[in-house]
């Protein structure tokens, strides 16, 4: 069964952001924020659909929220 969990996306600086965004969300990932200066995009994704954001063009790098250490969706 697939869950959803919070996620930061890194745009690549060549990257028009708003464009990186609008692709990520057409691939299932919901936009929470948008940080502007620093170009990081919050948000959520099914963790099925990671691995395809992760090859969205423009796309740095994701990182997914840990739980490891303390409690997630609670």
């Amino acid at each position: 069964m697939s869950k959803n969990i919070n996620v930061t996306v890194l745009v690549k600086q060549d990257h028009v952001l708003s464009e990186v965004a609008d692709a990520l969300v057409k691939n299932g990932f919901t936009l929470s924020n948008t940080l502007h200066t620093i170009k990081v995009l919050t948000g959520s994704a099914l963790d099925t659909e990671i691995d395809n954001l992760r090859s969205v063009n423009g796309v740095h790098s994701i990182a997914e929220e840990r739980c490891d250490y303390h409690a997630c969706n609670v």
